[in-house]
């Protein structure tokens, strides 16, 4: 990657975060694959400790909901 490169993909990220297809049609020749492998290279400990943690949230999202349903069915089951 070329230092002008490089500050293009900063900046793109900053703006649209982890598009790699929007990011990588704005560099010619370059593939989505290919930033985004770049971009975990260079910042791979921050970007994979976010990227765990929104799946970690995710899951706990989902299973409070799961949670939450379950409730209020047995709930409106006692009021019958």
């Amino acid at each position: 990657m070329t230092e002008q490169e490089e500050d293009l993909i900063f900046r793109m990220y900053k703006l649209v975060g982890d598009r790699w297809g929007l990011i990588a049609g704005r560099i010619p020749g370059r593939k989505a694959e290919e930033i985004e492998r770049f971009w975990i290279m260079k910042h791979g400990d921050g970007f994979a400790s976010r990227r765990r943690e929104l799946k970690r949230c995710n899951s706990y999202c989902f299973i409070s909901e799961m949670i939450i349903e379950s409730l209020t069915a047995a709930v409106l089951f006692l009021k019958v």
